[in-house]
């Protein structure tokens, strides 16, 4: 398993700041009949995302949740009044298990690290999944482990929706060839935004796959994936863009390390247009992308560069 880099994620996340007042709290040592506050917190995830309303803060205490949160029925937030669901400041919560929610529009997700639980999950089941919602964001967060189709699942209809300053790495082979992926976006909409996060090590999977379930089952649409940078996907690339997929625009990214004989972006059967891949850097593959394909465009400005660090 990739060491943990905690330093170099602090490094990139914004200060964690305090704690507001009237949050609610949920603690590995709580309880779900307890008042949801500092000194009297509950216990589980799933009961405690069921409890917030627009304006609620809650805080996860450190340790870790072992959990299938399937789906659980929540509210939203508004413009003006959020949702948030934190990491108590330095402190690391640890959801083992599932973490699926639907609609967290004007949700923010902000320390909440998920691993997989070889106990009950099943390779069938994406470790994390978020299934539409408006105005989204997740940050600040290490997902590991995923004995599945993926780490993280974007699916449904969303709009307006930034996934970053996350660490994704580690998927193990558990489907078929090329199955088992970091971050796979399926979702439709608009104004989505993949960026700063760190994904490594997929040895079945793409760092990012970009398109629908099936061929013709729907459209994936307007992602913009930018300032990642992704390290040793050998199923088969860093970025595959396939099927149904539109304006996909992949930029300022650092890409290493894909399959043997593989571009960094790869293109699968794209029926979809304005895809775009310009202004990366890319090191030990055949090249940046793919080409030969109407639904695939390589722009200018990228590079082939090492990346690697030298001196101090």
């Amino acid at each position: 398993m990739s060491p943990i880099p905690l330093g170099i994620l602090a490094s990139m996340a914004p200060d964690p700041g305090s704690i507001p007042e009237g949050a609610v709290f949920v603690a590995t040592s709580g309880s779900n009949g307890g008042a949801g506050t500092a000194g009297d917190p509950w216990a589980t995830i799933d009961y405690a995302v069921r409890q917030l309303s627009a304006g609620d803060t809650l805080v996860v205490r450190g340790g870790t949740y072992t959990e299938r949160v399937i789906s659980p029925t929540i509210n939203v937030g508004t413009v003006g009044s959020r949702i948030t669901m934190r990491n108590y400041p330095g402190e690391r919560p640890i959801i083992k298990g599932l973490f699926w929610i639907v609609a967290p529009s004007y949700w923010d997700f902000d320390g909440i690290n998920v691993t997989w639980d070889a106990a009950t999950g099943a390779s069938t089941e994406h470790m994390t999944k978020v299934t539409g919602g408006t105005s989204w964001t997740w940050k600040n967060s290490e997902f590991w482990g995923a004995e599945s189709f993926a780490c993280v699942l974007l699916a449904g209809t969303m709009y307006d929706w930034t996934f970053s300053y996350n660490y994704l790495h580690d998927t193990y082979e558990s489907n078929g060839i090329n199955q088992d992926h970091l971050l796979y976006c399926n979702c439709d909409g608009s104004g989505g935004i993949v960026e700063r996060n760190i994904m490594v090590d997929s040895p079945n999977g793409r760092a990012i796959k970009v398109g629908p379930p099936s061929e013709f089952s729907s459209w994936v649409n307007d992602i913009e994936i930018r300032y990642n940078t992704m390290v040793s996907n050998w199923g088969p690339s860093n970025i595959q863009v396939a099927w149904q997929s539109n304006d996909t625009n992949m930029h300022h990214n650092i890409m290493v390390d894909p399959d043997v004989n593989r571009n960094c972006v790869t293109a699968f059967a794209i029926s979809g247009t304005g895809n775009y891949v310009s202004d990366n850097m890319w090191w030990d593959a055949l090249g940046v992308s793919d080409t030969g394909s109407a639904g695939l465009t390589v722009g200018p400005g990228n590079v082939e560069i090492n990346p690697a660090f030298t001196g101090t």
